[in-house]
């Protein structure tokens, strides 16, 4: 699923959307305090940084009220939390925008409230300078969040424990950008049908990852890829989140593997 996010802020109102959003949370009575520290420009240059960091969600997902996802030191209270919800939600009704868009707009730029407030009250590092960003940098973090890398070959890091399944990042400092991909490869025992079979399972559940069957050069695998832009820094709390995302989805795959025709993943 598409992070709606990335096409509406491009509309010509966004940014008042999103000053209304401030300034009904500074009026508040109840909730004055959740956006301290935190201007309207912060904000607003946040919503264009950080999309690419969005983990898409189910529509079940979606449907149901948004949850504090900032360190726990300053999350609001749940009541508090829904208080925040319904001024966003109001702010966008006010600008006629559709009830199916707002229960996903409401999840996409709350997350990147919630870095943004991070980031103003942050008591350890919370994001990587563009021009810090290498595989030593990348290694380093992922060790600290207790997960294993290499250096492969091709220039790209391979993670091992910590995720469920590897994935292969690849920094692009001439295009800032991070690509992250994964595979798993398909025995050569599997039939046609048996591939056919797997993916329609696979289609069926599909919400997170968008899976590419291979077949046309060297072994047959299923593909997905991501790509980060790096231009303005990395948030490290998005980052983690999406990677573990990415990660849980290409394990989950094995399950829809009632034929067993896919390879184990080796770290």
């Amino acid at each position: 699923m598409e992070i709606l996010l990335s096409t509406f802020k491009k509309r010509s109102d966004f940014d008042l959307i999103m000053n209304d959003f401030h300034d009904a949370v500074s009026a508040s009575g109840v909730v004055n305090h959740y956006l301290l520290g935190t201007t309207k420009s912060i904000l607003l240059k946040n919503m264009w940084k950080y999309t690419s960091y969005l983990v898409p969600k189910s529509d079940y997902e979606y449907s149901q009220m948004p949850t504090p996802s900032s360190k726990h030191e300053i999350q609001l209270p749940s009541n508090q939390y829904m208080e925040v919800t319904i001024l966003l939600e109001t702010a966008l009704y006010k600008y006629k925008i559709k009830s199916e868009d707002i229960v996903r707009l409401r999840h996409e730029i709350l997350e990147i409230v919630e870095e943004t407030r991070d980031q103003c009250n942050e008591t350890e590092i919370s994001s990587l300078d563009a021009v810090e960003v290498n595989n030593k940098k990348i290694s380093e973090l992922l060790k600290r969040k207790n997960i294993n890398s290499d250096d492969m070959p091709s220039g790209a890091l391979k993670t091992g424990r910590g995720l469920p399944h590897p994935l292969w990042i690849d920094v692009n400092q001439d295009e800032k950008n991070i690509y992250i991909s994964s595979k798993i490869f398909i025995k050569d025992s599997a039939s046609n049908t048996d591939i056919d079979e797997l993916m329609e399972k696979i289609e069926a559940r599909k919400r997170f990852l968008d899976l590419k069957l291979i077949d046309d050069n060297g072994p047959t695998h299923l593909f997905d890829s991501h790509v980060f832009s790096i231009g303005d820094g990395i948030p490290i709390r998005l980052f983690i989140r999406y990677l573990r995302k990415f990660s849980n989805e290409f394990d989950l795959i094995y399950v829809n593997d009632s034929g067993n025709i896919l390879k184990t993943a080796t770290f």
